[in-house]
Formats: structure tokens, C-alpha cells, sequence
């Protein structure tokens, strides 16, 4: 005679087993897109941080349109993805960003305005010319530091970093 308990009792267990599983690989599969999500994003925000520093880096006080000015749109577009970050990549991305905010700004006023930034009958640099020049060094010396800080990031990996993956969902 068949034990009627002892087969409810195997299909339970393996009914909850099943289920378990498949929460597990649900969540496993959720970290990763998380992961591949971050690293891409990390990925863009350093490929745009160095253009912008490279941009600025030899520039002169221009003054055509969109010259000395430090590309956002990776940034700006990406707003909703700065969660995906540690909290100091985030400190240091968006110090790095406000600096480039003001750098545009100045850049845009001074294509505007040419002769606020260079005074002819002298050669000594404007209020305006030296604003920019001063934010443009703190702006590549801020974007030097975020792109270290998300490299380190990167070079986290491991079960360590899974295991906080998991526990920040």
C-alpha cells in the first residue's frame, strides 16, 4: 500500500523547492542586468568626462559658439540611473558635473560677449577670462577624481559585491 502522506509530503517539498529556485534565479538574473546596467552607464559617464576634460584642457577663451564648452548629455540624460552608483562615485560625478554646468555657462557668455573676455588694450586677462580659466582647472582636476572613483568601483567585484548587490534591492 502506498503512503498517501509521504507522496503530499515529497510534491510540497518539491513544489516549495521549485519555487525557491525560481526566485533565486529571478534574482540572480536581476542583479546581473543591474550590474551590466551600472557598468555601462560607468562606462559612458567616463567616456564623457573625458572628453569633456580633454575639450577644455587646451582651450583657449574661444569664442565661436559651442567652443570650451564640456559635453552633459550622458549625464543629464542618465539622471534616473545615479542610484545604479556607490555614494562617493555619485559625490564625485556630480561635483564634476555642477563644475561643468559653470564652465558652460561661462563659455556661452563669454561667445555672447567676446570683448568681456579679452581685454585689447592690455594683456591682462578679465574678470571673465579668469573665471573660466580657474573653473576649468577645477573642472578637470574634479573630472581626474571621478573617473578614479568609478574605476576603483569597477575593480569591485567578487561575491562580496553580489551579496551587496543582493541586499540593496
Amino acid at each position: 500500500m502506498v503512503n498517501v502522506s509521504a507522496i503530499v509530503a515529497s510534491a510540497f517539498i518539491g513544489a516549495v523547492a521549485t519555487g525557491l529556485i525560481t526566485l533565486l534565479v529571478r534574482e540572480l538574473r536581476g542583479i546581473l542586468n543591474t550590474r551590466r546596467r551600472r557598468e555601462r552607464f560607468r562606462e559612458s559617464l567616463i567616456g564623457e568626462i573625458d572628453a569633456g576634460t580633454s575639450n577644455v584642457e587646451t582651450a583657449e577663451i574661444v569664442t565661436e559658439v559651442g567652443g570650451g564648452m564640456m559635453p552633459t548629455s550622458v549625464f543629464d540624460n542618465g539622471t534616473d540611473k545615479l542610484g545604479l552608483l556607490t555614494e562617493d562615485e555619485i559625490q564625485e560625478v556630480t561635483s564634476y558635473y555642477a563644475s561643468a554646468e559653470k564652465i558652460n555657462a561661462l563659455a556661452e557668455r563669454i561667445t555672447l560677449n567676446p570683448e568681456e573676455a579679452n581685454d585689447p588694450d592690455s594683456r591682462r586677462e578679465t574678470p571673465l577670462a579668469s573665471a573660466y580659466y580657474s573653473e576649468r582647472d577645477y573642472a578637470i582636476e574634479q573630472g581626474g577624481d571621478a573617473i578614479t572613483k568609478i574605476q576603483q568601483s569597477k575593480s569591485e567585484v567578487g561575491l562580496r559585491a553580489y551579496i551587496s548587490d543582493f541586499l540593496n534591492r
